[in-house]
């Protein structure tokens, strides 16, 4: 299983509001991104390593632990980071 954190590609640029209107931007930080090539590399070496689970960012390794232990917490910095665009 490969749980890959936020990837650059055009889909961000479709984007859609809560109201469902297009943004007409990306509303994430491109340069914070990993490329497709980088998501790639990763998923490949996990791959060659016969990994039975990948998890490709430290945000994501610590959300899931921080689930476990404090999961009303991981929902209110999710739905900040949502409301902030980061």
């Amino acid at each position: 299983m490969i749980a890959p954190d936020f990837v650059l590609s055009e889909i961000h640029k479709r984007a859609l509001d809560g109201s469902g209107n297009s943004l007409g931007k990306s509303p994430l930080q491109e340069s914070k991104i990993m490329t497709a090539n980088e998501c790639a590399g990763l998923c490949m070496k996990a791959i060659k390593n016969r990994d039975r689970f990948l998890v490709t960012s430290l945000r994501g390794k610590l959300g899931r632990w921080m689930k476990l232990i404090a999961p009303s917490l991981v929902d209110k910095i999710a739905a900040k980071a949502i409301k902030n665009a980061k």
